[in-house]
C-alpha cells in the first residue's frame, strides 16, 4: 500500500514537472514568435517608409525635371509639357512660369519706362516662340552668313558676272560699297556711342541661341546690311523687291529669336539701312572722279 503511494505519487510529481516544462518550452516559443513578429514587422515598416521616400524622391525629380523643361522651353510647348504632368498643384506652377516668362515685374516695367517696357515684351514674345533644333541651325547660319552682308555681296557678285546687263553691275558697284559701309558705321561709331546692351544682359528670361555677341545691341548690323542691299538692288531690279525685302525681315527676325537684340534694334536698323541704300549710289557716282568714271563707264 505504502508502495503504491509512493509510486503515485512520484507519477504526480513526474506530470508537474512535465506540465511545467512545457508550459516553459510554450512560452518560450510564444516569446520567440512575438519577438520574430515584431522583428518581421518592424522591418517591413522600414521597408514601406523606404519605398515611400524612393517614390517621393522620383515625383520630386521628376517635378523638377518637368518645371525645368518648362521654364528652358518655348510657351507654346510649355502648355504640352504641363499636361504631361499628373500632379495639379505642379501643373498649376508650370503655368505661372509660363506667365511670368511672357511679362516683366511691375517694379521693373516702372523703372525702364513705358517704351523700353514694350520693347521688352515684344521681345519675349518673339524669343520664347516655339523652336526646333533644325530651325535654331537654320538661323543660327543664317546670322553667320549675312554678317558684315558677306552673303549679299557674295550673291551680287555672281549675278553681276552671270548677267551682263548693266543693272546687274550697277547694284553689285553700288551694293558693295554701301553693304560694308553701312555694317562698319553700324557696328563701329554708332554701337560705340549709343553703348546699349544685349537682351541677354539685361532680361534674365532671354533665350539665347548660338553665340553671345561681344559687342553692344542698338541698332542691328545684320539687319542694317540686309535692308541697304534690298533697297540697292530693289532699286534696279523692281520685280525682286518682295522676296528681297522679305529676305532681310527674316533676317531681322532671326536676330530677336537668336536672342541677340532687341525688336527697337532690329527696326532702327531697317530704318538705317533703306536710308543708306536710297541715299548711297548717288552719293557714290557723285564721289567718282571723271577718270574712274571713265573706265568704269561700261559697268556703271
Amino acid at each position: 500500500m505504502v508502495r503504491a503511494e509512493q509510486r503515485a505519487a512520484e507519477a504526480v510529481v513526474n506530470v508537474e514537472q512535465k506540465a511545467v516544462e512545457a508550459v516553459g518550452a510554450a512560452k518560450q516559443r510564444a516569446g520567440e514568435a512575438v519577438t520574430t513578429a515584431r522583428q518581421q514587422a518592424a522591418v517591413a515598416a522600414a521597408q514601406t517608409r523606404q519605398t515611400a521616400v524612393d517614390v517621393e524622391t522620383v515625383f520630386e525629380g521628376e517635378r523638377e525635371r518637368e518645371l525645368a523643361r518648362a521654364t528652358t522651353t518655348a510657351p507654346d510647348r510649355q502648355a504640352r509639357v504641363a499636361e504631361r504632368v499628373v500632379e495639379p498643384a505642379v501643373r498649376r506652377e508650370i503655368r505661372e512660369v509660363v506667365r511670368a516668362r511672357r511679362r516683366l515685374p511691375p517694379d521693373v516695367e516702372r523703372k525702364i519706362g513705358w517704351l523700353a517696357a514694350r520693347d521688352a515684351r515684344l521681345f519675349l514674345l518673339v524669343n520664347g516662340l516655339p523652336r526646333t533644333r533644325a530651325l535654331n541651325r537654320f538661323f543660327v547660319a543664317l546670322a553667320l552668313v549675312t554678317n558684315a552682308g558677306a552673303a549679299w555681296i557674295a550673291v551680287l557678285g555672281a549675278m553681276a558676272l552671270a548677267n551682263h546687263s548693266p543693272a546687274a553691275r550697277r547694284a553689285f558697284l553700288s551694293a558693295a560699297p554701301t553693304v560694308f559701309g553701312t555694317a562698319w558705321g553700324v557696328e563701329g561709331p554708332i554701337k560705340g556711342r549709343v553703348r546699349r546692351r544685349r537682351p541677354f544682359m539685361t532680361l534674365a528670361e532671354a533665350i539665347v541661341i548660338g553665340g553671345r555677341p561681344r559687342n553692344w545691341s542698338w541698332p542691328s548690323g545684320h539687319t542694317a546690311s540686309a535692308f541697304a542691299a534690298a533697297t540697292i538692288v530693289a532699286r534696279d531690279f523692281p520685280q525682286s523687291a518682295r522676296p528681297l525685302y522679305a529676305i532681310a525681315g527674316l533676317i531681322g527676325f532671326s536676330r530677336i529669336y537668336l536672342g541677340a537684340h532687341f525688336p527697337s534694334d532690329v527696326l532702327s536698323g531697317a530704318a538705317i539701312g533703306t536710308l543708306a541704300g536710297l541715299a548711297a549710289p548717288p552719293l557714290l557716282r557723285s564721289l567718282v572722279p571723271p577718270v574712274a568714271r571713265r573706265l568704269v563707264a561700261a559697268w556703271w
